[in-house]
């Protein structure tokens, strides 16, 4: 007998829910980079010496270049986090496609027919109970 849900969907799930934990961490990290650069960034431009402008225009030209490696990275990041919705939204996008009207009848003509049988069984035991005891 066939899986009514494939088990690949709920391992597609989980993997998608770590990428996008993953992508969460990787965003706060370099957000983190990012200002600790721009806050080195001012420091450092307070001070006003030749030596150190001429250093700070060299820095300036490194951190332009890793800045834009960090905007890529942080932009890709917050597409992720965007795009990947969370294993409680897949869930539920899951259930919602595999429960149709039809499945809930079946569902429930199921469910009465045993119960039916259920109420038959102890409905005929008590009546073999009864006849015992009256003998």
């Amino acid at each position: 007998m066939a899986p009514i849900i494939n088990p690949w969907f709920i391992y597609t799930i989980s993997t998608l829910d770590q990428l996008r934990n993953v992508s969460n961490i990787i965003l706060f990290l370099f957000v983190a980079v990012s200002g600790f650069l721009l806050f080195i960034g001012i420091l450092m431009s307070g001070i006003c010496t030749e030596e150190l402008e001429i250093t700070l225009k060299r820095a300036k030209m490194s951190i332009k270049h890793f800045g834009r490696y960090l905007l890529i990275i942080i932009s890709i990041s917050i597409a992720c986090n965007i795009l990947i919705p969370s294993s409680k939204t897949m869930y539920n996008m899951l259930i919602a496609y595999y429960v149709t009207p039809n499945n809930i009848e079946s569902v429930r003509t199921g469910i009465n027919g045993e119960v039916s049988d259920l109420v038959n069984i102890l409905t005929g035991s008590i009546n073999s109970v009864i006849k015992e005891v009256k003998k």
